[in-house]
């Protein structure tokens, strides 16, 4: 029986729930490659703070191999998302965050505790990032995507990477379904 999987400690979240191609025209798409939190942490450590991987495998409370691995793997990654034009996601892991973490959804803003100085002033758009850590593999809060048909209105939960214009419906034969948000 493997060893159990130790929890990476996080620093900061990250500002962006993600990227795309600038040639990525579908906005509702679904991210191709999902960078893992820890995977993320390693490149903000190792590659923005300038630290070495001794210094940030401390910060991470895992070994220097172990951050070794995942510094690797982030950056194949990156490296996969950029010459194959395929869009990224940053999120799950098995992580712990330092502090209790906020994303304002108005501004974008990522913050510890409740001390956001946003133009909005309205608390219903923050997600409380830790807490989304929680419900599964995803971190931040996810919908279920809903393909229709236009011809007959037959719906059919999206499966990831199959775009809805590439299913042929099973009820009507046509080739003509689009996306909705459940």
């Amino acid at each position: 029986m493997p060893r159990p999987k130790r929890k990476r400690q996080i620093q900061m979240a990250p500002k962006s729930i993600g990227f795309r191609p600038t040639s990525s025209t579908d906005e509702d798409a679904v991210f191709d490659i999902e960078l893992g939190l820890d995977e993320y942490e390693s490149l903000r450590l190792a590659d923005y703070e300038g630290l070495s991987q001794e210094e940030a495998a401390i910060f991470m409370k895992v070994s220097r191999p172990t951050f070794a691995r995942i510094y690797e793997l982030a950056r194949k990654k990156i490296v996969t998302s950029m010459v194959e034009n395929k869009s990224m996601q940053i999120a799950g892991g098995h992580v712990n965050l330092t502090g209790e973490w906020y994303r304002c959804h108005d501004c974008d803003d990522v913050f510890i505790g409740l001390n956001h100085n946003c133009d909005s002033k309205e608390t219903d758009n923050l997600e409380h990032i830790n807490k989304s850590l929680n419900r599964g593999k995803k971190f931040y809060n996810q919908t279920t995507d809903i393909c229709e048909c236009t011809s007959c209105h037959q719906k059919i939960e999206k499966k990831r990477g199959v775009p809805c214009r590439s299913i042929i419906c099973n009820k009507c034969g046509t080739k003509s379904f689009f996306r909705l948000k459940k």
